[in-house]
């Protein structure tokens, strides 16, 4: 390197050590990498731990008597998210001065989030029955001949087997307003909330045409036999009309709510405890 080559160089560092505006930009820039590494993220988080999830699942799978797929159990989380958000959100937009209770501070962000929506057409009405008919079809259900008793330890010795001999069915048991001797067209969730979901899965398992009991709820002690199941249906479009419009606005509600969700999530972390994170 030549002389004049290392004098120019000199003079440019001495420029920059006795130049104030060199030193201005330069602290800046170190304290932009400064607040860029060390600054933490300010944005509030919403945690769902593991206790959380299993309750949620639990309540699903009592309700259904049945175990949830993994998509469903995804979908449970998400709903929950969902409605950590939304309470936020109230909060912030001051809903809750007004509306102080949780389930109604959702609903009013629900309905904020998905107003002007306008009425659908017949052509899409009619579309939306025809790319959704398992939506508009009919759960399978059965009818049970039911005998009750309020006090379990009050049920007649050899009460299965008097019934399974041909004994009258509606001459036994304890009269009950709701639990009739006859329980008409029930379906899974029907049979989980009448008997329990500790009950409730040996009531629905019942394949023949004997009578099975005594099954303990916390009302008392069912003996049932089935009296006719019937097949899941398809209704036709005129006769449900009414049900597919409400479900088609039910529907552009909830992608409306969606997309402002989308957009709304950003401002949260989002925290979902996994078992390794528990120690499990």
């Amino acid at each position: 390197m030549s002389e004049s080559e290392n004098a120019s160089r000199q003079s440019a560092w001495d420029f920059m050590r006795r130049e104030p505006l060199v030193h201005f930009l330069g602290l800046a820039a170190l304290l932009f990498v400064a607040n860029a590494l060390f600054s933490g993220d300010d944005r509030e988080t919403i945690k769902v731990d593991l206790e959380t999830q299993e309750f949620l699942v639990r309540a699903q799978e009592d309700l259904l008597l049945r175990t949830l797929t993994d998509e469903e159990k995804q979908d449970i989380i998400d709903n929950y998210i969902e409605e950590e958000i939304f309470v936020r959100e109230a909060r912030a937009r001051g809903f809750d001065n007004s509306s102080r209770i949780r389930r109604l501070m959702i609903q009013n962000m629900r309905f904020f989030l998905s107003q002007n929506i306008p009425a659908p057409s017949d052509e899409d009405i009619r579309a939306h029955f025809d790319n959704n008919l398992d939506r508009f079809a009919t759960e399978p259900t059965v009818t049970y001949e039911h005998v009750f008793y309020r006090d379990p330890d009050a049920v007649p010795p050899g009460t299965l087997q008097r019934l399974n001999e041909g004994a009258d069915f509606r001459q036994l048991g304890d009269p009950d307003g709701l639990l009739q001797p006859l329980l008409r067209d029930i379906d899974r969730r029907s049979i989980a909330t009448t008997f329990g979901p500790d009950i409730g899965p040996a009531v629905l398992a019942i394949d023949d045409e004997q009578w099975h009991g005594p099954f303990i709820s916390g009302n008392g002690a069912h003996f049932l036999r089935v009296r006719e199941r019937h097949a899941a249906r398809s209704p036709a479009f005129d006769d449900i009309r009414n049900w597919v419009e409400n479900d088609w606005l039910l529907t552009m509600s909830r992608k409306s709510i969606d997309e402002a969700l989308e957009e709304m999530s950003q401002n949260y972390i989002i925290d979902i405890e996994t078992a390794v994170e528990a120690g499990q």
